[in-house]
């Protein structure tokens, strides 16, 4: 076996002649030996070497070491040792290890038995499919198709789908007929019928097209696009071909191409609406202020064997029932502020006890009032438990004092109280109004004195002057006049930086 090739210019540093190491170059070693082959003893054994051919062109020398001494152990030991070579275990490669574990995990030796457990790979990764690709290249065909046309559509959907398209004619005698034959249809089938365009007119027929709400696409209207309901657009984002053609001659007579079939979606009772008049009867049952969970249930009971679309009605359609008919709550009677205190009013005055004894309403120019301007607002209210309280108390204490930011208009609440048997006090009168002068003031208590006329001994007001200049006008002037002791505290603080945030004893008295 050869274990080492030692070039023939190294022969003489590798002999024993020469232990002494020593530089090695070409014309040392073997090369006086050229004629023949030597063998020589070196520090690695019996080495042969020399010119091996006879060709004397030859220059090529060669020398060999030969060693057999190895046993057969050591030579498979280095034969594996070669076969290795370069080859490193991966660090973070542990499929051993788990495979050991698994093993461990899955096997178990039970009651002399073996239990295993089928390794199963967990936190598998689901499959991705390609449905969204499939979608989107039928919707694409789809649209190629109805680019073409709709009839192409319809026969592509026959011929390559092999679904039947139903149609229908129908006659009728006027459009109301129609009508009602429509929502009829809409109800059966659970769809609803809606115009994308007008109608057109030719050959003395009006012709209209009535297309299934689910058809078309969606598109965002607005710059500022609304974020679209949970249930997602009632649009498909194709084309559904059921859709009704209606021609209308002349004579009122109306004749109905009906294709009934549907395609893309399916029966949604969620994605339906109420009829015009379903909401009539519903907007009925809300002005004579019946309860809206009381009308829920009634038309929870209504439900027999068939689920309709009004038997979906939740609480939050009845309030949009009232804001497109304009039906308010309790008393409201009209989303404007301004109309809905005039129907009030109104409707006060029409009853034979109403506790309006003056009313004056803004933008109008009264002449029963001519110290009120057209701007001014005045209404004074006092109904017949309050007039038997101020004709029986009030010739014995009143007390006037205003409320002041009682809405976001400027009005101001003026309030007349009596001293009842407890003396305790007890509204007799308002008066609201945007002014506090002593002219509208003196409408206000003129108005008054047409209903109960007294003459108190002590009237207690505010340190204002309108009060009492007004009441002294109309009810002539008391026999003692005092102030409100907070309006005294407050007028000291006020006139006095120094004494906010003293504590001022005030007697009542």
């Amino acid at each position: 076996m050869t274990d080492a090739v030692i070039s023939s210019d190294a022969m003489e540093v590798a002999t024993k002649i020469s232990p002494i190491p020593d530089e090695v170059s070409a014309s040392r070693g073997l090369n006086s030996y050229l004629t023949t082959t030597q063998c020589s003893e070196t520090e690695f054994g019996w080495i042969a070497g020399g010119r091996l051919q006879e060709n004397k062109n030859n220059n090529n020398l060669s020398c060999y070491l030969l060693k057999d001494d190895n046993s057969v152990e050591d030579t498979l030991k280095l034969f594996f040792e070669l076969e290795s070579l370069g080859i490193k275990d991966d660090p973070y490669y542990h499929e051993d290890d788990q495979a050991m574990n698994i093993f461990k995990e899955t096997i178990q030796f039970n009651n002399g038995r073996y239990v295993v457990e089928l390794p199963f790979r967990k936190n598998w990764k689901e499959l991705s499919d390609n449905f969204s690709v499939a979608k989107q290249r039928f919707q694409n065909l789809w649209r190629s198709e109805e680019l073409v046309s709709m009839k192409a559509l319809l026969d592509h959907v026959e011929s390559a789908h092999n679904i039947a398209i139903e149609k229908e004619t129908k006659k009728f005698d006027t459009y109301e007929a129609f009508k009602i034959w429509k929502e009829d249809v809409e109800k059966q089938t659970t769809g609803l019928y809606v115009k994308n365009t007008g109608s057109k007119f030719n050959d003395m027929k009006k012709t209209t097209y009535f297309y299934c709400h689910r058809n078309g696409f969606y598109n965002a209207r607005g710059d500022k696009k609304r974020t679209i309901k949970m249930a997602g657009s009632n649009k498909i984002n194709r084309n559904c071909p059921s859709k009704m053609k209606v021609c209308e001659d002349n004579e009122n007579q109306v004749y109905v191409e009906f294709t009934k079939t549907h395609l893309g979606h399916g029966k949604d009772l969620g994605r339906m609406q109420i009829t015009r008049e379903e909401k009539d009867e519903l907007a009925r049952k809300l002005e004579k202020k019946i309860p809206i969970e009381i009308i829920l249930d009634g038309i929870r009971d209504s439900f027999i064997d068939r689920l309709e679309r009004i038997h979906l009605v939740t609480r939050k359609d009845m309030l949009n029932l009232k804001a497109e008919y304009s039906i308010s709550s309790e008393g409201i009677m009209d989303t404007n502020d301004v109309l809905s205190v005039g129907k009030w009013v109104h409707s006060l005055q029409g009853r034979e006890d109403s506790p309006v004894i003056l009313f004056k309403d803004q933008n109008i120019y009264d002449v029963l009032y001519p110290e009120l301007k057209s701007e001014d607002f005045l209404l004074v209210i006092m109904n017949s438990c309050q007039r038997e309280m101020l004709s029986f108390y009030g010739n014995d204490t009143i007390c006037l004092d205003f409320t002041h930011g009682m809405n976001a208009y400027g009005f101001d609440l003026a309030t007349i109280l009596v001293l009842d048997d407890k003396r305790e006090g007890f509204p007799a009168a308002f008066i609201l109004s945007n002014r506090q002068d002593s002219k509208a003031l003196s409408v206000a208590f003129a108005a008054i004195k047409e209903h109960v006329n007294i003459s108190p001994k002590v009237m207690m007001t505010d340190d204002t002057e309108s009060f009492l200049n007004s009441w002294r006008t109309v009810f002539g002037v008391p026999e003692k006049r005092l102030l409100c002791t907070w309006h005294v505290d407050r007028s000291w603080r006020k006139s006095d930086p120094s004494l906010q945030g003293c504590l001022m004893p005030v007697n009542g008295n």
